[in-house]
Parts: structure tokens; sequence; C-alpha cells
């Protein structure tokens, strides 16, 4: 057998690459009870009701929608140094604008918003990427090419038995390292926004 055809069939092998698995941020068991926390602890939430607080309307019309407003949500528990770090995380590396119901920010630990893993996921700062990986390589406004698999306009038919539908405008949220980043109907300095007409998951 040619070296050539044995390349061709063998299976192939294992090679270790330069790549390194991350820390995991979020520790289990959790540290505290898997109920919401007290809104009331963090500054701007103070005087909001239960009955406000349960509100989806009223969570959506209070979203945080950038970097003042959530220094605002939550004072001084927010450094002047994180707050530095995620502004310059928003200047060079973001994809996506800020949109944080309070409810999230609500998950987060004030105590110690730096190694929090709901900030970190939903506020990145510049620090918290890795400088070999501060992004995927490949991402783009749609990573996964939906866009061209509509069956009409927000029907994505990526597989033969399954179909996405795409109901409303916007995300209640932008996660920061969303695979679908076109939800965001806003431009940051990275990217520019799509059209706020087309239907997003």
């Amino acid at each position: 057998m040619s070296e050539q055809s044995d390349r061709r069939t063998s299976r192939p092998k294992h090679e270790a690459g330069h790549a390194h698995a991350v820390d995991q941020p979020f520790e289990y068991p959790l540290r505290r009870e898997y109920v919401e926390p007290d809104w009331t602890r963090l500054p701007a939430f103070r005087d909001v009701t239960k009955e406000q607080w349960e509100s989806a309307q009223w969570q959506r019309a209070h979203s945080i929608k950038n970097l003042v407003e959530l220094k605002r949500a939550l004072g001084d528990l927010l450094t002047d140094d994180l707050y530095a770090d995620i502004e310059r995380d928003q200047q060079e590396r973001a994809t996506m604008s800020m949109l944080l119901p309070p409810q999230m920010v609500n998950t987060m630990d004030e105590t110690d918003l730096w190694a929090d893993p709901v900030r970190r996921y939903m506020a990145p700062a510049l620090s918290d990427r890795d400088e070999e990986f501060p992004s995927h390589p490949m991402a783009a406004r749609d990573s996964l090419h939906e866009a061209d698999m509509w069956a009409v306009e927000g029907l994505t038919h990526r597989y033969p038995t399954k179909v996405l539908a795409e109901l409303i405008p916007t995300c209640p949220q932008y996660c920061g390292h969303c695979c679908r980043s076109g939800c965001s109907t806003c431009s940051t300095s990275r990217t520019s926004a799509t059209s706020a007409s087309r239907p997003r998951a």
C-alpha cells in the first residue's frame, strides 16, 4: 500500500493544538441560594415595587442601554477602573451595543463585579478577553449565515425537519458574545447595524 493511499484510509489522529481551555468562572455548587436576589440593594432599584419588578413591560422600559445607565444602576458598586475597562471594550472589541434588563443586572454579584460571570458575559471588559482569541476569527453580524437559509424573511430552514421562526424585531437583551449579533439594531465602533425592520430571534 502506498504512503498516499495509507494516508487516505488511516484514521485521523488527535494532535494537540496551541489553544487551551479557559478557566470556568462559574463555581459549582452555588455559593448562594438559587433565588432571585433582593433588587432594592442596587441603587437604581431601591424604590421599585414587587409589582413593577415582576412586570415584563417595566423590565423592558427600564433596560440599560449604555455604560452611563449601568453606572446609574450600580452606583459606586461599579468602580471607575472597571467602568473604564468596559468602556474600552465597547470602543475597541464589542460587536454589539449594550442592552441589559434590570433582572439580569440583579443576578450579578455586586460585591465582586470584576469576577462575576454574568457581568463578564453581558458587559465584558477588555481585560476579560483572551489576548490570543479576543473574539472568534469568523465572527460577523450573521455568523451562522441564517439569512442565506431563509425560506421567507425571518424563517430559517437549516435542517430538513425543523425551522427557526424569528418573530420579534430585537432580543430582550444583548449578550456580549452572541452568535446572532444581527439582532442588535445599534452600531458599534466595529460593526454596522442591520435593518431594524428585519425580524430577529
